[in-house]
């Protein structure tokens, strides 16, 4: 009985690591594709900057920053 308890135990612990990395890892890919489209807006507004549309530079600024 004891070596039962043992096991569900470290089931449980196990589990619950697992799910944690796997939580941790979906923020990592979520962060890492929110800077790239961050960046991506960040240049289509040096972009429009550069071509005198500074409406669309602003806005564009502002959903990077977003």
């Amino acid at each position: 009985m004891r070596h039962s308890l043992r096991l569900a135990a470290l089931v449980g612990v196990l589990s619950t690591s697992l799910l944690i990395g796997v939580a941790t890892t979906a923020h990592a890919d979520e962060a890492a594709t929110g800077d790239a489209r961050a960046l991506e807006l960040f240049e289509k507004s040096e972009a429009a900057y550069d071509a005198g549309r500074f409406a669309d530079a602003i806005a564009l600024l502002r959903e990077s920053y977003a």
